[in-house]
């Protein structure tokens, strides 16, 4: 049996045809680029905080929210990114705030309104640390967001260690801890 060979007028046809293909596929990066923008971001670190107020099974974000329009004279929470248990006990969900290249209101310290990704847990991590599930789906998703920032694990901060009067993320949350979770997941 002798392999079958494709005409001059076939190739052309299946080269046209390749040729728009990659065509539809650069516009559908472009447009992922422009929903996304992760891949040209100036920011160095993820600035994590806490509410310093329970948690409880109704969504605070919007309180937050509205907290900060009003104390930091503001358009939108202060943070990029939280998370907090939803629904019912254990079902955690991270919520959105800014998008990633805009100017937070977290932490003004040492410029990293402007330098860190504000990540928020919900809850007072003063008088407990924070439950397992929720520092597992928080390292999930911080290790992603690591991943497409190129930042690395080692700044991963709390607010504490750029301004001494905070507690934040609270003084029972283990930070060390926590970029090891994050680092065995990348």
């Amino acid at each position: 049996m002798t392999p079958r060979v494709a005409t001059k007028k076939q190739i052309e046809f299946i080269v046209k045809d390749l040729t728009l293909n990659v065509l539809e596929m650069n516009g559908l990066f472009e447009e992922l680029e422009k929903t996304v923008d992760f891949y040209s971001t100036n920011k160095r670190y993820i600035v994590l905080h806490h509410s310093f107020t329970e948690d409880s099974k109704t969504v605070s974000w919007n309180p937050i929210r509205e907290y900060h329009k009003k104390v930091f004279n503001t358009d939108e929470i202060g943070y990029h990114f939280g998370i907090e248990e939803v629904r019912e006990e254990g079902i955690y969900e991270v919520l959105y705030g800014r998008k990633i290249n805009r100017k937070g209101a977290h932490c003004p310290q040492k410029n990293m309104n402007n330098l860190g990704i504000g990540f928020m847990f919900c809850g007072n991590f003063d008088i407990a640390p924070p439950p397992q599930d929720m520092l597992c789906k928080a390292a999930d998703f911080i290790a992603d967001l690591c991943i497409m920032t190129g930042i690395s694990p080692n700044n991963i901060q709390g607010h504490r260690e750029f301004n001494t009067r905070k507690t934040c993320p609270g003084k029972k949350f283990d930070i060390e801890c926590f970029r090891n979770l994050v680092e065995e997941r990348i």
